[in-house]
């Protein structure tokens, strides 16, 4: 679904919560498109107009992200992480680069505390779950499905 207007506002309905996205005035020809509660950031232009870095850094915190599990101290934990890079017009992924997380906040947790070597999904900058192979595999595509979507143009399906 994409949204329209800067003053677009479009509600989620999640099972106990209603989520409630607002769009920004980004720039002229820059549009999120929401589908399935991912959002996707489509630049229509491009240069030094175009202010594609914060919108970036959105997008690559608020994706479901996998990862492998570092180090843990405490409540945070150091993941491996390939970022959301903009390049030339296209959403790509970089290299794997570490990205400090939490995977407890004030005693509550998603998981159980994760160990060095797991595969996890993050959210922002927390652990969310921890991944069998498969499901790291399947999110690992569907993030190139949705990459390849975007960077077409093409609606996600």
């Amino acid at each position: 679904m994409l949204l329209g207007s800067p003053q677009t506002r479009f509600a989620l309905t999640g099972m106990d919560q209603e989520f409630v996205l607002h769009r920004a005035p980004l720039s002229q020809g820059v549009e999120i498109v929401v589908d399935a509660g991912a959002p996707m950031v489509q630049p229509g232009l491009e240069g030094a107009h175009n202010p594609i870095h914060e919108p970036l850094r959105v997008l690559d915190q608020c994706r479901t992200t996998p990862g492998i599990v570092q180090e843990v101290d405490g409540d945070t934990a150091v993941v491996v992480a390939r970022p959301l890079l903009w390049d030339a017009g296209r959403l790509l992924l970089g290299a794997p680069e570490p990205r400090a997380t939490r995977w407890r906040d004030d005693g509550r947790a998603f998981v159980p505390p994760p160990m060095p070597g797991q595969s996890v999904s993050l959210h922002w900058d927390f652990v969310c779950d921890v991944l069998s192979p498969r499901s790291a595999a399947a999110l690992a595509r569907a993030t190139e499905h949705a990459l390849r979507a975007a960077n077409s143009g093409a609606p996600l399906q």
